[in-house]
Order: C-alpha cells, then structure tokens, then sequence
C-alpha cells in the first residue's frame, strides 16, 4: 500500500489523481448511475424534472420549444433562459430513459466541475496533491451539493474552471483552438440560463487577467489581454443570440420588466450571523425527518470544510503573492455581494448598476468565495508542503479555530461540530509528522485530501438524498381521477380557503412527507411530466399578466377564488387542508378531495357581444359574479364591431400542437372566439388561411373577430425575436469559424 502511494505521488503517475476523482463520484452517484434511485428534492422535482421533461420531449418529438401551455394558462418557454433550450449538454436527452437521463445530466456536471478545478489547479503549476486537496471542496463542498437540484445555476458555475483555462491558454499560445474553446466554455453557461452568474464570471475573468497575468504573464500586454476577452465575449453574445434576443423581449413583457424591487431581489441574502458556518455545518443526517414545517433554503450550507477556513486565514500572511491577492479579494468581494440587504453599500449599488435589478437572491454569489476557497486550498497546500510557512503560525491559527470551533459546540450543540474539530487535532498532528519525513510521499498522497475529502463528505453528503425511481415513473394514483372529459380543461391543486399564499410544497410534518404529497397531489409544476395543465404554477420569471392573476387570486376569499378559477378554464380541485403542525392531521392530509366545478368556462367559446373597459377596472368586471363571460368578451380598446341581431353556434372542436392551436367553429351571427390561453406578443392568427387581428380579451387571454359561417382558427406561437436571433448566431458562428481558419497567423500579436 505504502509503495502504491508513493508511486501515485511520482509526476509520471500524476494521470490516476484525475481517476480518484472519478472513483469517488461514481461511487457516491452509484445508486443514480445504476438506474434504481433518483434525485428528487427542492427545485429538482418542482423545477428541474418538468422543464427538462419538455425539453427531452422537444428533443424525441423534433419540436422547437418555443411555448409552455402547461402552467399560467402558458408562458413562454425557451425564452424564460431558465430551461437552457440550447444548452449543449441537453444531447444527453436523447437517451429514452427520462428519469436515468436527468439524473446522468446532474452528475455529468459535477464531474466537469471536479475534474475541470484539478485540470485548472495543475495548469497554474500546483503539485498534484495540492490539485486533489483543491478538489475536495467541488466534490462535496456545502455550496455546490446546495446547488444540485437548481440546475440552472449549477450547470452555469460548473464551466467557469474551463473558462479561466483556455482563455489563459490561448494568451499563452496564441493558438485557435484554445480561442475556440473559450468561447465554447463561455457558450455553455450563457446557454444553460445562469446570465447573472456569466456576467460575474467575465468580471472575474477580467481582474484577473489584470491583476495577475500582467504580473506573471509578459507575453501580452493588459491591453490586448482585455481586447482578447472582448472577443471571446463579444462571439458568445452573438452565438447566443438564438437564445438572447428572444429572451430580451420576452423580460420586457414579465414580472421583471420594470426591475424587481430591492426586496424581492434581495429576498435571500447571506446573513453575516451565519458565518459560523463557514467553520461548522448543521446536522443534516436527517432532516427530511425532523417534524416541523421547515422550508427548503435556496442554499441549505456553505461548508467547504475546515482546513480551506485555515488556508484561507494562513492566506493572508502571505498577501504579496499575486494569485493569492487576486483570490483573496475575490473571497471579500463575493462576501460583499452575498450579503446583499444586510449590506448597506450593497443597497445603494443596486440602484445604479444595471441590469441588476433583473435577477434575484444574492446568496448566490457565494460562488466566487467557494471558488476563492478552493484556489486558495491549493496554493497554500503548496506552501505548506514547501516549508514556506512556518509550523507555528500554523498551529497557532489551527488552535483558534479549534477554540471557536469549541465555542459553536457550546452555543450549537446539534450541528456538526465534531468533525471539524477533530479534524483540525490532526491536521496539526500530520504537520508534526511530516517534519520527521523527508520524502511525505505516504503522509501527504495518503492523509491530506484525505482530511478535506472526508470532513466535507461526512459533514455535506446528507444534502444528497436519493429516492426510488418509481417516485418519478409511476404516475399520481389521482391522475385518472382529474379529467372526466375529453375536453381540454385545467386543474388546480390546494385549498380555497387559505388566505397566505400558496408555498411551493404542500406543508406536511416533515419534508419527506412534503415532497410524496407534491406528486401524489399533482402540484404544479411535477404535474406538467404527468400532462396535466394548471392556471398557476411555480416560474421565477412570468407574465405580467400572471402577476396580476396572482395578486387577485391569492387575495380573495374562497368564492371568489372558486369563480376566479372557473374563468381560467380550471374544471378540477385536488383539495386538501394546510397542515397546522397537529401530527393527528397528516391522516386528512394523506386523503385528498378531489372537486369538480360546474361552471368552469371551456378552453374556447364563441361570444355574440363587446363590452369596452379601461385597464384595470375591466379586470374587476370580469371576475365579477353579475358578470356573464358567455355573452361578452371585454377588451381595452374600441374596435370597429357590429353585433348581429340574433346569434347561434359554437365550437365544433379544439386541438393543440407544440406552439400551435387549431380550432373550428360553426355560427350564425357575428361574434368572438375567445380563447383561454394566455395573450403574449408573438401569437399570430389565421382564420380560413387569413391573418386575423389577435385582440386582448378580458386582459389575460385572446379572441379574434369571426363572421357568420363555418371556419378554421389556427393560432401560431413564435417568439418575437426569434428571426433575427437566429441570423446573428448562424451568421455570427460562420463568421467564427471562417475568419479564425482564414486569419489565423494574424491572431498572433
């Protein structure tokens, strides 16, 4: 064993250390990677599984994804960003298994982050031990195994390693391929719906490149260095533009358009009580259990482990170093940014930098501190193992923070004190050690990552909970129950007589129970990969117009609720109480009532008659009970309409296909199709092959303006944008690839 490790430390073999990362995730992934279990917590069920579902079914049905009919009476769906439509890594859906294939696509990330951070760590000339001792943290860090299940995040931080290595070995070479493939690794986190945290990446890319390489690097000067990632930015802008442009359009039209307020976008902010978990997480070995009503936290840890805490602090000792400087910085930069409303300047920021104001929670910006940790680890590793920090200051830090460390177990006897702070006993035993062993082949290949690996795993890897697949695969026993008709309708899953706003899982003594009520009570958005469509719904970014369903709807006693959701078209309620923390109430709770209204309006109807009101009044009239939606559809604007003496008819049939409804009619008389979908800029309307004029019917849905007869009514998404989106990029990607292969010799400065 002894021989074995010291040939794994030799840089002949330094190739395995990539593979023992490996080893690791496929063991700790196994059940997933085996088929028979399945991730399935926070985002992961509500978000991740029905977007990506749609996405696979794009992928299986060859359809463009361009409109989501399942939640809010439809929104728009590749132009959300979220669901990273164009995200290359969604060639994994082609494999038929669904449930195996999201899985292998979580994982398939985290094995880019791992390997990429050692890959990155031995480019900067770290010894493959300090490589390793690096990974530790993206193998079972609090932060990324937080960020498994918000895929969306997970998969736009995960490049950034890649990122910061090509483009430095572009400057290096000056060859075109590593131009390429910077611009590819700054494609995919563009692509897979994480804007906020690719604008950070650049920022971070762009001081770097300033304050480090133009220290280390005389090759280029800053100048042409910044000039370079401009280049590299300027091509990924215009490659994504298939994605952006309608994106852009699209937010202008949604809850975000005006900017969120600074307390919604600061909702979840870092509070700087919550520190001590940098040093000690909380016990998670059975938090799905714990009676409670707890909620699920946008980022349940931020424990990286205890030795890279040390590091960070030994650090600053040695400040004068360039890398460590630049990644200290970086430490108190993503501090200053996470903080967010507990940060005063942080406020007064929010104001005039742009686009700020698009995107929420400035927790998230803890990534920067993760990944200034993990450089961090590696660098003073290096030192450590050089002798060129001293022993004492070694162990003078490492017993402060085995006495603060004590002291959170005095405060917080239930978290997790134990492991850090027997860690750190032995980190300054093996420092001991290590000075009577010349060649610390064995100590260090041996015990060091393996400290970092086992104090992270012990502490984190309970934030990984993993189910049978059946959770996914087996549909709601209530499902058959839903639709008694053939007839498109929606359902609704709660209670009518709860004033809060609905939370996001049913509330449940534990959470284990939370997410088994989710499925078996059909909640939006789990319901969409079971076909089933709902007038609410979970997005972070939506309609204006849902915005304001949300706001009546979550505002009005219980009849008006009812008759709020019979006017979107919803026929069905799975109803069920809200938990009040009385376990004998879970039996009421596990046998829902599922009720059927009867006079929820249809998906399409035809109305004889117009009645014109001023935005909003007119909203108050149509949820109104002396208000008869059948006989008059309201709209904003007068048009030019003559309603017929008499009138008879109605819709013959309805049918729908990705981003297209077909609908026929026969009538006598003049009168409107009003459709109960949502209105949104980009729909367009042929009435016998005709264009037709798309009206804003009772605010939230559209009608068009028919003629006595029988006709054919096809109704056509396709976002606005979309076209010249994809010009830029077709033009944008050719313009690449012949200019890079044409002009090569000349990109060398």
């Amino acid at each position: 064993m002894v021989l074995f490790l010291k040939k794994l430390v030799s840089s002949s073999n330094a190739a395995i250390a990539p593979g023992i990362l490996c080893v690791i995730l496929i063991g700790f992934y196994f059940p997933v990677l085996s088929g028979k279990q399945t991730f399935f917590i926070g985002d992961f069920s509500m978000m991740a599984y029905p977007w990506k579902f749609f996405v696979y079914k794009a992928i299986h049905e060859n359809f463009w994804p361009f409109w989501n009919p399942y939640i809010y009476s439809g929104i728009p769906f590749m132009s959300t960003l979220h669901p990273g439509v164009f995200y290359p890594l969604n060639i994994v859906f082609l494999i038929e298994d669904y449930t195996y294939a999201l899985n292998l696509y979580i994982v398939l990330h985290h094995f880019i982050l791992s390997l990429s951070v050692y890959f990155l760590c031995r480019y900067w000339r770290m010894s493959c031990v300090a490589s390793i001792c690096a990974s530790a943290p993206s193998l079972f860090g609090g932060y990324f195994l937080s960020l498994l299940d918000i895929y969306n995040h997970f998969a736009s931080l995960v490049w950034l390693p890649l990122i910061f290595l090509y483009f430095q070995k572009f400057l290096s070479s000056k060859k075109t391929i590593y131009f390429l493939a910077s611009v590819f690794f700054l494609l995919c986190p563009t692509l897979a719906g994480g804007a906020e945290n690719c604008v950070m990446i650049v920022v971070l890319l762009a001081g770097y490149c300033l304050f480090v390489l133009s220290k280390n690097d005389s090759s280029f000067s800053s100048f042409q260095r910044i000039a370079s990632l401009i280049a590299v930015v300027f091509f990924t802008l215009a490659i994504s533009a298939i994605q952006l442009i309608p994106s852009l359009v699209f937010i202008k039209g949604s809850n975000r358009g005006q900017g969120l307020d600074f307390k919604t976008h600061s909702m979840k902010s870092m509070e700087p009580a919550s520190l001590w978990k940098l040093m000690a997480s909380e016990n998670y070995s059975d938090f799905l259990t714990t009676e409670g009503n707890q909620t699920f936290q946008f980022l349940e840890s931020f424990y990286s482990g205890i030795l890279p805490i040390l590091f960070l602090i030994l650090a600053f000792g040695l400040w004068r170093n360039s890398d460590i400087q630049f990644w200290l910085g970086a430490f108190l930069i993503g501090l200053f940014c996470a903080f967010g409303r507990f940060n005063p300047i942080y406020e007064q920021l929010y104001s005039w930098i742009p686009l700020l104001d698009v995107f929420r929670y400035p927790e998230k910006y803890f990534f920067i501190c993760q990944f200034s940790l993990i450089f961090l680890t590696g660098y003073i590793v290096d030192f450590i193992l050089k002798g060129a920090i001293n022993n004492r200051l070694v162990y003078g830090f490492s017993v402060l923070l085995i006495l603060f460390v004590g002291l959170i177990a005095i405060l917080k006897p239930e978290v997790n004190w134990q492991f850090p702070f027997f860690i750190l006993i032995a980190f300054c035993f093996w420092i001991y050690l290590a000075n009577f062993n010349t060649s610390q082949s064995f100590l260090i290949v041996g015990i060091l990552p393996l400290f970092l690996i086992v104090d992270v795993f012990l502490s984190n890897a309970p934030l990984v909970p993993m189910i049978s697949s059946e959770f996914f695969n087996k549909k709601p026993v209530l499902a058959k129950n839903l639709n008694q008709t053939n007839k498109p309708f929606r359902i609704y899953s709660g209670a009518l007589n709860v004033k809060e706003k609905k939370t996001l899982f049913p509330k449940s003594p534990q959470r284990l129970i939370g997410y088994q009520l989710t499925k078996d009570f059909v909640v939006p958005n789990l319901g969409v990969a079971f076909d089933f469509e709902y007038a609410d719904g979970w997005s972070s970014m939506y309609l204006e117009s849902v915005e304001v369903w949300r706001l009546i709807f979550y505002g009005s006693p219980k009849e008006k609720k009812r008759r709020v959701l019979e006017r979107s078209n919803v026929k069905s309620q799975i109803k069920y109480e809200t938990y009040s923390g009385n376990p004998d109430e879970i039996l009421r709770l596990l046998n829902p009532e599922i009720v059927f209204f009867d006079d929820s309006l249809p998906r399409a109807f035809l109305v004889p008659d117009l009645q014109i009101e001023k935005i909003p009044h007119l909203i108050n009239v149509y949820f109104d009970k002396e208000f008869d939606p059948r006989k008059r559809v309201l709209l904003s604007e007068p048009i030019d309409w003559q309603p017929s003496q008499s009138f008879s008819g109605g819709v013959e049939s309805i049918s729908y296909q990705p981003n297209k409804v077909k609908i026929k009619t026969h009538q006598n008389g003049k009168a409107f199709l009003v459709l109960l979908d949502s209105w949104f800029p980009g729909w367009k309307a042929t009435v016998d092959g005709k264009l037709a004029t798309i009206y804003r019917a009772n605010y939230f849905y559209r009608t068009v303006a028919l003629e006595s007869g029988n006709h054919v009514i096809e109704f056509i998404y396709e976002p606005e944008g979309w076209r010249i989106g994809k010009t830029i990029s077709i033009f944008s990607l050719l313009l690449l690839l012949v200019g890079i292969f044409k002009f090569r010799k000349k990109m060398e400065f």
